[in-house]
């Protein structure tokens, strides 16, 4: 039985939707074996030596190789150097934070900062490959990471809004797992013209609808 064969764009939704679907299940766990944790402690204390470090670590250190692989297969989907950029960002960032946890505190702390903001960044640089109405939501979501990214690195504002650094810190990462899944989702369900299956053929390469550009519908 012969196995079957995936365009890069198809395997890249699939190593994005994999990766954060195994994390959002690794965090989790790790939340059940961590003694009496809170959504009030930073995501990365799940992390530190402890019961729940080997669990989270190594799903976030996946993570991280699965977007790495994934910004791969992007750039030979579309030949586009910022979403490959990105893309390696956010993944090389998830693995040096699970090389690095929340014990070695000025390494984690600068990955981190960078990570939130490329999480937050990411959706925006990727708008060119989404069509409506998912491109409206990654907007949305985008914003509200970035946005809260800027909060944790603004202490005044962080301290004024009076939440825990938790709290703000799951308004960054939740957005982003969320948007990745779907992101990843829409990407799978592209078919080899470059359109998301069971959309009305466009001709913008011919009568067959065929793209050479592999161009993406958009609103």
């Amino acid at each position: 039985m012969r196995l079957p064969t995936y365009s890069p764009e198809k395997i890249s939704g699939l190593l994005l939707f994999v990766g954060s679907v195994q994390f959002l299940l690794g965090l989790v766990l790790a939340e059940e074996v961590y003694p009496d944790y809170r959504v009030s402690q930073t995501i990365s204390s799940l992390g530190r030596p402890g019961p729940s470090a080997s669990v989270f670590n190594s799903s976030l250190f996946l993570e991280g190789a699965f977007v790495l692989v994934a910004a791969y297969f992007l750039y030979k989907a579309y030949r586009k150097i910022p979403v490959t950029v990105f893309f390696a960002l956010g993944g090389l960032s998830a693995m040096g934070g699970a090389l690095f946890p929340e014990d070695v505190y000025n390494v984690h702390l600068a990955i981190s900062i960078a990570s939130f903001f490329v999480a937050g960044l990411t959706p925006f640089v990727t708008l060119p490959l989404q069509s409506s109405p998912f491109k409206y939501l990654s907007i949305s979501l985008g914003t509200l990471s970035f946005a809260a990214a800027a909060i944790l690195a603004i202490p005044q504002l962080f301290y004024s809004l009076g939440l825990p650094y938790g709290a703000i810190e799951r308004i960054v990462a939740y957005p982003t797992l969320l948007w990745v899944i779907g992101f990843g989702t829409q990407v799978m369900s592209r078919n080899p013209e470059g359109r998301i299956s069971g959309a009305p053929i466009s001709s913008p390469g011919g009568p067959t609808g065929r793209n050479p550009n592999r161009s993406v519908p958009s609103a």
